[in-house]
């Protein structure tokens, strides 16, 4: 079971309650869409700062597209959402 080892591990300084397994078990492995899209927004992020943090959805779809990413523009928008970056405005 998790209470002997959480038990062994305080002795040697580790102080780890066996909730914390269970929680981590519970949550479980994230999904390939999960992932995929975090290296999406990811790459959206290093573009836009790339161009001077000014490009707006429309100029980061193009910009994506150059770079060899392609996705459509809602898509760049909804990424650029959870960035939460947005392009500059005059």
């Amino acid at each position: 079971g998790v209470d002997p080892i959480c038990r062994v591990l305080a002795e040697y300084g580790m102080q780890i309650a066996p909730s914390t397994y269970y929680a981590h078990k519970q949550r479980g492995r994230i999904s390939a869409a999960a992932l995929a899209e975090a290296y999406a927004a990811h790459e959206v992020f290093r573009q836009f700062t790339k161009n001077r943090s000014v490009y707006g959805v429309r100029k980061m779809h193009h910009q994506m597209w150059r770079a060899g990413h392609p996705m459509g523009r809602d898509q760049v928008g909804r990424l650029m959402g959870i960035c939460g970056i947005s392009g500059a405005v005059r």
